[in-house]
């Protein structure tokens, strides 16, 4: 006997990684948050980038719900927040 011990596989539940609840999200983070004056917000995936609309992809219309304070985009999961102190509505 070389006294060296093969260990068996570990995972991440055994290491402890995926016992910590403060590290773990219950949902993926939006890849671009944009702050918004306004609870409805127009979204065409591109419209800040110079030329980007064939980029993009089709224009919706996006309603923030004021009790929640934000709402994603279905296509390109940008996150629209409903700045703190604005007044829900059109503009």
């Amino acid at each position: 006997m070389s006294g060296v011990q093969e260990a068996g596989p570990i995972s991440l539940r055994d290491s402890g990684e995926l016992a910590n609840p403060a590290r773990m999200s219950t949902a993926p983070d939006a890849p671009e948050t944009i702050y918004v004056d306004s609870s409805r917000v127009a979204c065409d995936g591109a419209s800040d980038i110079p030329g980007g609309a064939a980029l993009g992809h089709p224009r919706v219309f996006i309603e923030i719900d004021a009790a929640v304070g934000y709402a994603d985009c279905g296509y390109c999961d940008r996150r629209f927040v409903l700045k703190e102190g604005a007044v829900g509505g059109h503009h």
